[in-house]
């Protein structure tokens, strides 16, 4: 189980361990103003951001980030976009196509996240002129073609780069048109 890409505000996590307890991943989260500890033993935290975070154990590791002072953007859909110079872009565990948001932004330019390392924190959809992103104009924005957010065309899903697919077809080739039952 996991906890991944998410903002939390003024809020506290405590992860306890329980008799029956499972391994549990904290990566590529933004903890803000956040009282937060870990006392499960079987919790991995990585790759996440501490922005004035008063922290017992998560920081215990090389890939985190923590600053005293961070400024949020407002966008389209929220006001926790960030800065495209941010230090939290690119900063995350894995791909974005691995992690379903390759169609999806941290930024007020509506950059997609495409195939690049993942970006620490909350996310949106990415938008072209005020709606979600269809590159391919068909009226289907691309992150619901691209159903799992990997940016390549799996079975049952639309290319959202085409037009002309469809989805699903069925073509009855016996018996043929016409003919006699």
């Amino acid at each position: 189980m996991g906890l991944y890409n998410n903002l939390m505000n003024n809020g506290g996590l405590d992860v306890y361990s329980a008799a029956s307890a499972s391994y549990f991943l904290i990566k590529d989260n933004a903890f803000q103003k956040c009282n937060l500890s870990d006392d499960s033993g079987t919790t991995t935290h990585s790759y996440n951001a501490f922005i004035n975070s008063s922290t017992s154990n998560f920081t215990n590791n090389s890939s985190s980030i923590s600053v005293t002072n961070y400024t949020w953007q407002t966008g389209a859909l929220g006001n926790y976009y960030q800065a495209t110079n941010s230090t939290f872009i690119n900063a995350g565990s894995r791909y974005a196509t691995n992690a379903g948001l390759y169609h999806y932004t941290t930024l007020t330019n509506q950059t997609k996240e495409a195939s690049t390392m993942v970006d620490i924190g909350y996310h949106y959809i990415a938008l072209v002129n005020g709606l979600p992103a269809d590159t391919d104009g068909d009226g289907v924005a691309d992150y619901l073609e691209d159903a799992n957010g990997n940016g390549t065309v799996d079975s049952a899903e639309t290319d959202w780069q085409s037009a002309t697919d469809l989805g699903l077809r069925v073509t009855i080739t016996r018996p043929r048109s016409g003919s006699n039952l």
